[in-house]
């Protein structure tokens, strides 16, 4: 049956229609209204299917108390689950109550997006906003974030970007950025352009936080046996996969989880090898190198506190140390040697030597060595010798600033008793020991 109009004509009952019999409008049915006995349909064939009040409110109910979706006029449109508002559309964009769960499946997304073409460096781009309610906001403040902006060489068609994060203090609503990914990867911590991979800076004091920049690393508060601890190791490849490397460790002294003695380690790997402590900070503050020598660069050395008992004390550098062999050699003629050594500590040079054979022994001119390590600054007797076969008694070597020494005995008749070649015989033996300054004292 078609009907062509209905009319005011006192129609007042219900118009009854069997199931599957259908209501159509439009010249092609264009829309039908029906129920198939299970099921109710209003199925459109043709351009779009509206719904809309003038000035009312449109609401789809799956009972006649119960909200599903709510739409007002020039106002919100809302999602309810068991009569509860979870998503509303508003102003800014869309107000979410409870929590955003996406289903874990591959490939599922969450994108948030930003429509400008291009932004400058620095732009906010998008980001998500944490809020927190108190008793004097309704709507809720933001106390964390985690945003999106435009990083170096931005442009509409090289989009970088770095991600920063964002809290609040407890006594601001203002948000400071914490730590930020850039573009490039690099990680800064309290700086906004890292210069390396991982780069921190000490945070400002007004967040009550000190201005010192800080990496902790602990261990389990049951792990208290010796020799376990923390630290940080480096790898370095050798082009072949290996890795080589060293590290920094903070150790248990012993097993006394209390007492809380620990020492700091530094290891290293000599090529080939594992890896080795090479030098150890005690708990009391010692010092030990475990393997290889402390070696210091030219000019440079210990400096030791001054003694505040040591009058004139002028210096507390202890610059070089070191050790080797030298060649003695006659002033007039020559000789041979023997056992010619040396130490140097700082500016003070002992040496010593033997000195035999020597070619001149008839000229009554002092008989003098030469050839010292280092010059001599200052003149003056400083050691002792012994001899034989030699008529003159030589004791005492006497080091002169124009590096060589000569060998002088006891007083006789009121002038010094020096070793002459004259004095020597063929076999005439000179053992010496000296030491003398190679700068002024209290020089480096």
């Amino acid at each position: 049956m078609a009907l062509t109009k209905i009319d005011d004509r006192g129609l007042n009952t219900p118009i009854d229609l069997l199931d599957d019999e259908k209501i159509r409008f439009g010249t092609g049915n264009d829309l039908e209204i029906y129920h198939d006995g299970t099921n109710s349909f209003v199925a459109s064939s043709q351009g779009e299917l509206r719904l809309y009040g003038t000035n009312g409110t449109i609401r789809i109910r799956p009972t006649n108390t119960e909200d599903s979706i709510v739409a007002s006029p020039n106002g919100a449109v809302e999602l309810y689950f068991n009569g509860s508002p979870k998503l509303q559309t508003i102003s800014a964009g869309v107000s979410i109550s409870g929590e955003l769960q996406v289903e874990d499946v591959e490939g599922t997304t969450l994108r948030l997006g930003n429509t400008a073409a291009a932004a400058s460096d620095g732009d906010y781009l998008s980001g998500i906003d944490f809020h927190i309610k108190d008793n004097n906001d309704a709507t809720g403040a933001v106390c964390a974030a985690i945003r999106s902006h435009a990083d170096q060489n931005h442009t509409a068609s090289a989009k970088g970007t770095a991600l920063t994060f964002h809290t609040t203090d407890d006594d601001t609503t203002t948000l400071d950025e914490r730590f930020r990914i850039t573009h490039d990867g690099k990680v800064g911590l309290g700086v906004t352009g890292p210069s390396s991979p991982l780069h921190v800076k000490g945070i400002d004091t007004t967040i009550g936080v000190h201005t010192y920049p800080q990496l902790t690393l602990e261990t389990e508060s049951t792990d208290g046996a010796a020799d376990k601890g923390s630290g940080i190791m480096f790898l370095n490849h050798d082009g072949n996969g290996g890795k080589f490397g060293g590290g920094i460790r903070v150790l248990n002294e012993n097993a006394t989880v209390l007492n809380h003695a620990s020492y700091m380690s530094f290891t290293t790997r000599p090529a080939g090898g594992s890896v080795t402590e090479a030098l150890r900070i005690a708990s009391t503050g010692e010092v030990s190198v475990q393997v290889g020598n402390l070696k210091l660069p030219n000019g440079q050395g210990i400096d030791f506190s001054a003694n505040a008992n040591a009058t004139g004390n002028t210096s507390n550098n202890l610059d070089d140390y070191e050790s080797g062999t030298w060649t003695a050699s006659m002033v007039t003629g020559t000789c041979s040697d023997s056992s010619c050594k040396y130490i140097k500590i700082g500016n003070q040079v002992t040496v010593w030597g033997r000195i035999h054979n020597f070619s001149d022994t008839s000229t009554n001119i002092i008989l003098k060595i030469q050839g010292l390590p280092y010059a001599c600054n200052i003149s003056n007797a400083g050691g002792n010798s012994f001899q034989k076969h030699i008529s003159t008694e030589a004791n005492c070597p006497y080091v002169t600033t124009d590096e060589t020494i000569s060998f002088y005995g006891h007083n006789t008749a009121d002038a010094w008793q020096y070793v002459t070649h004259l004095s020597c015989g063929s076999g005439s033996y000179i053992y010496f020991y000296a030491t003398y300054r190679s700068e002024y004292p209290g020089s480096n």
